[in-house]
């Protein structure tokens, strides 16, 4: 059954993309009156579609879906994940640099 919120948020994200529904429609290769109709909630928004927001725009579908979490997933967020890992590696050669210290003593 369609969800009207969900198409509240695909239309709170296709208008922050700053899309008007007809070049949205041929971007995504739909009919405009599909695009109405699923930003009214009359149907439901189609996986591929939101597949291709993610891919092409980095709208996140959880955020569509569900209205959970943010709208966009940014460079930021990749960002972080690097620093981590970058953290992570960091750490492995300190602990082993102890280890290998400690027996030394």
């Amino acid at each position: 059954m369609p969800d009207k919120n969900q198409g509240i948020r695909l239309k709170e994200v296709r208008k922050k993309l700053k899309i008007s529904s007809t070049d949205f429609a041929a971007e995504f290769n739909i009919q405009q009156s599909y695009v109405s109709r699923m930003e009214n909630g009359l149907v439901e928004i189609p996986a591929s579609l939101l597949s291709d927001l993610y891919k092409k725009y980095k709208a996140l579908p959880h955020y569509i879906c569900n209205g959970l979490g943010k709208e966009f997933e940014n460079k930021e967020d990749n960002k972080t994940v690097t620093d981590i890992s970058a953290m992570k590696a960091d750490i492995l050669a300190l602990k082993a640099k102890v280890d290998y210290l400690t027996k030394k003593l």
